[in-house]
């Protein structure tokens, strides 16, 4: 019972020590996106390693009067690589919208673990073999899909305005028959 007692309250001293600045935010941030295109066939399974640079913007809201916020926004996410002679490109729009606990650990530093959905939508997707001409993976792959949703999850540290991060995301929706995208997040940004 002690044990429970101990835990309970250090559970209402987190959310007390939280409470304190209950106000909407918005964060710029870009990321760096080591990125996996994985083929999933049972018998078979390997994947594409992908480079990807993300520039967006969260803006979160508060509710319940706890420290809980929704946070939502939009990003541009470009994924990139170069091997054995093919040149890949992707460009999409990413919408996350996440739940975010922000755990005051004083005025100038922030603990922010979230969760949540993304929905992403490519603009582009094209492969180009060196001295042919380039693939468009939407026109030539007839089972290709430009929109994808997924899960992610992660934790940012806000230290003053800035905020660094790490986090992980899978796409549930597949980009092709047997392939989808699955990665890590890791982010720099000011709260704005």
């Amino acid at each position: 019972m002690k044990k429970i007692r101990m835990i309970m309250l250090a559970v209402f001293a987190i959310i007390s020590m939280s409470a304190s600045a209950q106000e909407p935010f918005a964060t710029f941030y870009a990321q760096y996106n080591p990125t996996y295109l994985k083929y999933d066939k049972s018998n078979k399974d390997f994947s594409d390693y992908y480079n990807g640079i993300t520039i967006g913007y969260n803006y979160a809201t508060p509710f319940f009067g706890i420290p809980l916020y929704l946070e939502f926004g939009g990003a541009a996410q470009w994924s990139f690589r170069y091997k054995d002679g093919y040149s890949t490109n992707l460009i999409a729009l990413k919408v996350p919208v996440n739940v975010l606990f922000s755990i005051n650990v004083s005025d100038a530093f922030k603990i922010q673990p979230y969760g949540g959905v993304y929905g992403r939508f490519f603009l582009l997707g094209k492969t180009k073999p060196d001295y042919q001409e380039s693939i468009n993976w939407f026109s030539y792959y007839d089972d290709a899909k430009r929109f994808q949703m997924g899960l992610n999850a992660g934790v940012k540290f806000v230290i003053s305005d800035f905020t660094i991060g790490g986090g992980y995301y899978y796409d549930f929706m597949k980009i092709r028959d047997h392939y989808h995208f699955e990665g890590f997040d890791i982010t720099l940004g000011m709260v704005l």
